[in-house]
Formats: structure tokens, C-alpha cells, sequence
């Protein structure tokens, strides 16, 4: 990444946002808009990891997750914004 840096607009947390899938100096150079977290709700390993998620706190990196919203649907917009659906309407607080 140090000689070809890039940022992405979207990106899935590995291994359910556990407390070693996202090291804060990879996200702080790809930089995305918005993070997805694929962990199923009360699970026994406390998926996504407090850890994670206040790194994404601290980076300002939005994040949606299937606990909160079951399925996450990507709509690719073409020429419009692309739009994100959740499958259930509880938002996280």
C-alpha cells in the first residue's frame, strides 16, 4: 500500500469485525465511506469486537451491521448515488 496507495468507498470488515480483522492503520489508509459488518446478533464471541468498532469511532468511518439491520442490500445507481437497504428497519443507536 505504501507504493500504490488507494481508498475504496465501501468495505467488509473481515471475520465479523472481530477484535483482529481490522487494524487501524489499513483502514486509516484505505479511508472508506462506509463499513459493513456481517456478525449475527448476540452471537457467543461478541462479535463485532468493542475494539473495532472504536476504531471506527475514532476514524469517523460510518458502519452498518447485520445485527442491526438482518440482510444489507447495495442498489448500484448507474448515474444516481447508490442506495443502501436494510432488511430490517431498527437503525443502530
Amino acid at each position: 500500500m505504501q507504493k500504490t496507495p488507494f481508498t475504496v468507498d465501501y468495505f467488509k470488515l473481515g471475520h465479523h469485525g472481530s477484535k483482529t480483522s481490522s487494524n487501524p492503520g489499513f483502514l486509516q489508509a484505505i479511508k472508506p465511506k462506509k463499513v459493513f459488518i456481517s456478525a449475527g446478533r448476540k452471537n457467543r464471541f461478541g462479535h463485532p469486537h468493542q475494539e473495532t468498532l472504536t476504531t471506527l469511532r475514532q476514524q469517523q468511518i460510518p458502519w452498518v451491521s447485520t445485527q442491526d439491520c438482518g440482510m444489507i442490500s447495495w442498489y448500484y445507481g448507474g448515474l444516481e448515488s447508490p442506495k443502501f437497504d436494510c432488511f430490517l428497519k431498527r437503525r443502530r443507536k
